[in-house]
């Protein structure tokens, strides 16, 4: 079982970064998440070129004063990641510390706006698509003719520096970029762990509503008027799952 893990591992991989693939540029974001009344920052970095695209969780510290809001702390050996081949069409991304989802990279049906804003000097483009279960507002430079982003983002003329949601829950906020990289780092296949799976990402929508559908029946049964504090069945997750 072990061999054919580590088999799918190098046959998928290999879908998603070259041998000799180096970074073009580097940029440093927060995601923001906002739910009810609690707010979780974790801080994340994504090294990219024209054709790949890898971000990570860093959990680095963040200034912040308002104990509402948790910095979230990242273990180095199990930090979330995506991998992004636009040649290829595919992304890998690891949703938790014992899976890897595999999914086609789906064409996203961006709307350019013709609002403009600057963001650290640089001068950006507004464009809007529901991605994933939200609407999202984009922020993209012209002048970085990269077509990728944060997190699972991409498939604008230029690089995103800054997104968010409709409803305030999700923000990809930007906080530094270097572009050209001074000494350009190759890109390599991020950890893998022998005890992680990779799945399809059909097959991991079907495991996160079974355990949502879980959570839910562990939630009447200790709160005494039967009341469930989820908020949707389809998860309040950066993804919304699909009907």
């Amino acid at each position: 079982m072990i061999q054919r893990y580590i088999f799918l591992y190098l046959v998928l991989f290999a879908q998603y970064i070259s041998a000799q693939s180096e970074s073009k540029g580097k940029m440093q974001y927060h995601l923001i998440r906002k739910f009810r009344a609690n707010t979780v920052i974790t801080t994340c970095e994504l090294y990219f070129n024209e054709q790949v695209s890898i971000s990570y969780h860093t959990g680095l510290n963040v200034d912040n004063q308002d104990p509402r809001t948790v910095v979230q702390d990242i273990n180095p050996q199990n930090r979330p990641f995506q991998v992004k081949n636009l040649k290829t069409k595919r992304i890998l991304s690891s949703e938790s510390a014992k899976i890897i989802v595999s999914d086609t990279l789906m064409p996203i049906k961006w709307i350019i706006k013709p609002e403009k804003k600057i963001i650290a000097g640089l001068e950006c483009q507004k464009a809007q698509a529901f991605i994933r279960g939200r609407d999202y507002s984009a922020w993209f430079c012209p002048k970085i003719p990269i077509n990728t982003g944060p997190w699972k983002l991409y498939g604008l003329p230029g690089l995103i520096l800054e997104a968010y949601d409709s409803t305030g829950e999700i923000t990809f906020s930007f906080q530094g970029l270097e572009y050209p990289m001074k000494n350009p780092m190759l890109l390599t296949n991020p950890t893998f762990k022998r005890s992680q799976k990779i799945i399809s990402y059909n097959e991991y929508i079907e495991q996160r509503k079974k355990q949502i559908a879980l959570e839910k029946r562990g939630l009447r049964e200790v709160s005494p008027s039967g009341e469930i504090v989820i908020s949707t069945e389809r998860g309040n997750g950066i993804e919304i799952l699909p009907d």
